[in-house]
C-alpha cells in the first residue's frame, strides 16, 4: 500500500515540502503498528492498520499510504481538488493516497494517509475545501508551526457551515417610531459548541434582537463537520451595506497509529471568522463564526503549544463618518476571546466579542439614535468549537492551550 510521490515541490535547490518513504516492507510488518484483524476484520494488505479503530473513517476504505511529508515552507492542501500547493509551484496531486468517504448525517470527507507528517517551526499548512480533511499516519505526527484549519473573515473554514449548522439569525431593518429613522441591526453570532451571542437591535425601535445560532453537532465530533456562519448585519430601509457574516471554523482530524506531538510554539486552530462591520451608513454588522471542529486519535498525545476552536468576533455598525470594523477572527494561540469592531464608525454599535475557553461569545450593542438618525447595531459574537482528545492506552499530557475544553 505504500505509494511514492512522482514528484516533491522543488525550486533553485530549495524544498518547499519533502517526502520521506517509510521503511522497507510492507506496512503490515512494520513494527508501529498492529495486526489489522483486531481493528477491522480484514486483510492487512487491503486496509490500513492501526492499533484501535478510529472515528469517522473505516481503515479499509483509505486509499494508498504515502510516505512521509514535512512541511518546510508555507503551504495549502485544497480536499476539493485534492492537491498540495506550495508557492505557486505545480501541484502535488493525493488523488492515490487520499479517499473520499460519505458520512451518515454530514459532508463528505477527505482521508489522506501517510507514513508520518511533520510542520516545521514558523510554517503553515493550510487546509481548505468543502470537505473536512482527516489527516493518517502510520507513525507519528509533530505540529511545530501551524495546521490552519480555520475562517478567515467571512470566508468559510474547511468543511464548514454544512446543513446541520446554527447559523446566526439575519439582520433586519428596524425604525424608531413614530415615523422616525431607520438602521439595520446586528447579525446574530453562528453557533455550534455553545450557542452564538445576538445581533443587536436598533436602539428605541422597540425591535427585537437577531438571534445567535443553536448549539449543535455531538460531542462526539461523529459525524465530523465544521462550525457555523455568522448573520449578516441588516441595513436601514433606504439601502444595503449590512456587514457579511464571519465563517465558520473548519473541521480536522488527526490520527497516528503512535503519537501526535504538538510542541511548544506549534499551533492547530479551527478558529471562527470576524463579522465584517458596516460599509454604508445606518448599516449593522455580522455576527461572527463559531469556531470548527478538532479531534487528536493517537495512542499517545503530547500538547506543548495550542489547539483552539475559538468564534469570531462581530461586527461594527455605522451610523454616519465611517464604515464599521470588523470583529477579530478567532484567537489561534490562545484562550483569550476575539474582539468585536469597534471604533471605525461615529455612534455605530459595537460588535460582540467571540467565545473562547469557557467564556460565552458576547452580544452586540446599539448604536447610538436621535430624530434624525439612528446608529446600526453590532453584530453577536460566534460561540466556540469543539476539540475531542482521543488516546487509546497510552499517555495524554497538556502542558499548553486547549480552548475550548476537550470534550
Amino acid at each position: 500500500m505504500h505509494h511514492d510521490f512522482a514528484a516533491c515541490l522543488l525550486v533553485a535547490g530549495s524544498a518547499a515540502c519533502s517526502f520521506h518513504p517509510p521503511g522497507t516492507g510492507s506496512l503490515a510488518n512494520d513494527a508501529a503498528v498492529a495486526d489489522a484483524s483486531a481493528v477491522t476484520g480484514g486483510d492487512a494488505s487491503d486496509c490500513l492498520v492501526l492499533p484501535f479503530a478510529p472515528i469517522n473513517f473505516d481503515p479499509c476504505d483509505v486509499g494508498d499510504i504515502g510516505p512521509g511529508l514535512t512541511i518546510e515552507e508555507n503551504s495549502t492542501i485544497d480536499s476539493a481538488r485534492r492537491v498540495l500547493e506550495s508557492n505557486g509551484l505545480a501541484d502535488v496531486d493525493l488523488t492515490a493516497t487520499s479517499a473520499v468517504i460519505q458520512q451518515n448525517d454530514g459532508p463528505e470527507l477527505l482521508v489522506l494517509a501517510l507514513s508520518r507528517l511533520r510542520i516545521e517551526a514558523q510554517v503553515e499548512l493550510q487546509v481548505i475545501g468543502a470537505r473536512p480533511l482527516i489527516i493518517v499516519a502510520t507513525e507519528d505526527m509533530h505540529i511545530a508551526g501551524t495546521l490552519h484549519a480555520g475562517a478567515v473573515g467571512p470566508t468559510d473554514g474547511l468543511g464548514a457551515n454544512s446543513a446541520q449548522c446554527g447559523a446566526g439569525g439575519t439582520g433586519e431593518t428596524q425604525t424608531v417610531p413614530p415615523g422616525g429613522p431607520s438602521a439595520g441591526t446586528g447579525g446574530g453570532g453562528g453557533g455550534y459548541g455553545k450557542v452564538g451571542a445576538s445581533g443587536a437591535a436598533v436602539a428605541n425601535s422597540g425591535g427585537g434582537v437577531r438571534p445567535g445560532g443553536s448549539a449543535n453537532g455531538d460531542p462526539s465530533m461523529v459525524p465530523l463537520r465544521g462550525g457555523c456562519r455568522g448573520g449578516r448585519g441588516g441595513h436601514p430601509a433606504s439601502g444595503q451595506g449590512g456587514g457579511p457574516g464571519g465563517g465558520g471554523g473548519g473541521a480536522i482530524q488527526l490520527v497516528a497509529a503512535q503519537r501526535i506531538d504538538v510542541e511548544a510554539g506549534g499551533v492547530i486552530t479551527a478558529h471562527g471568522g470576524g463579522g465584517q462591520g458596516a460599509s454604508r451608513n445606518y448599516a449593522g454588522g455580522g455576527g461572527g463564526g463559531s469556531g470548527g471542529a478538532i479531534v487528536l486519535e493517537a495512542v499517545d498525545i503530547d500538547i506543548a503549544g495550542a489547539v483552539a476552536a475559538n468564534g469570531g468576533g462581530g461586527g461594527e455598525g455605522a451610523r454616519g463618518g465611517g464604515r464599521g470594523n470588523p470583529g477579530q477572527d478567532g484567537r489561534t494561540d490562545s484562550d483569550a476571546v476575539a474582539v468585536g469592531g469597534n471604533a471605525g464608525a461615529i455612534s455605530g454599535g459595537d460588535g460582540g466579542n467571540g467565545g473562547a475557553g469557557t467564556q460565552a461569545a458576547g452580544p452586540g450593542f446599539p448604536g447610538i439614535n436621535d430624530l434624525l438618525r439612528a446608529g446600526g447595531s453590532g453584530g453577536g459574537g460566534g460561540s466556540v468549537g469543539r476539540v475531542r482528545l482521543l488516546h487509546h492506552g497510552g499517555e495524554l499530557s497538556v502542558t499548553g492551550t486547549v480552548s475550548p475544553s476537550p470534550g
